[in-house]
């Protein structure tokens, strides 16, 4: 999902043309128009829903001297940015408590999930867990996978009173 694109007509043959650009949704929506030959079109000003949708971009050419137009027409398709996500801090010692992986994103605005072998709790017992942190913000993508160690707890073994008179 990029922010912007530019839709440009190259006019070689130098007429004087009247222009307009539409943007329309799958629905026949109108969303943006234009009377330039450039025609830029901000893309984040598409709604969440719009992520995957497929969109029409026309434009109409009238050569005013000569009493011709064109129509050309494109279709596009809006998909998710992608986005970083890494997981870090994923060895630990097991002391009863729960435990979980930090993760570093690109970008601090996007909401994400993380899941432990699938679930979303988080791992107590020793073991190794497959961690999967996916981003879940709307127009973006991206997911890591790390696996998180829970190391066994050393348990001391006290000896006392081994001394026994008789």
């Amino acid at each position: 999902f990029e922010d912007a694109f530019t839709a440009t007509y190259n006019n070689v043959d130098n007429n004087v043309y009247e222009y307009h650009w539409k943007l329309v949704n799958n629905q026949g929506n109108n969303i943006s128009s234009s009377n330039a030959n450039i025609f830029n079109i901000n893309t984040s000003s598409l709604s969440a829903a719009d992520t995957g949708s497929l969109y029409h971009i026309s434009l109409t050419i009238s050569d005013k001297e000569h009493g011709t137009s064109k129509y050309i027409w494109k279709s596009f398709r809006v998909l998710p940015k992608m986005a970083e996500i890494s997981i870090y801090d994923t060895i630990f010692t097991y002391d009863g408590t729960a435990k979980q992986v930090s993760v570093l994103l690109d970008n601090q605005n996007l909401n994400y999930s993380i899941t432990y072998n699938g679930t979303t709790a988080l791992p107590v017992n020793a073991g190794i867990y497959e961690v999967v942190a996916s981003i879940t913000s709307d127009n973006y993508k991206g997911s890591a996978t790390a696996h998180m160690i829970i190391n066994k707890a050393t348990a001391p073994i006290v000896f006392s009173n081994l001394v026994q008179n008789f």
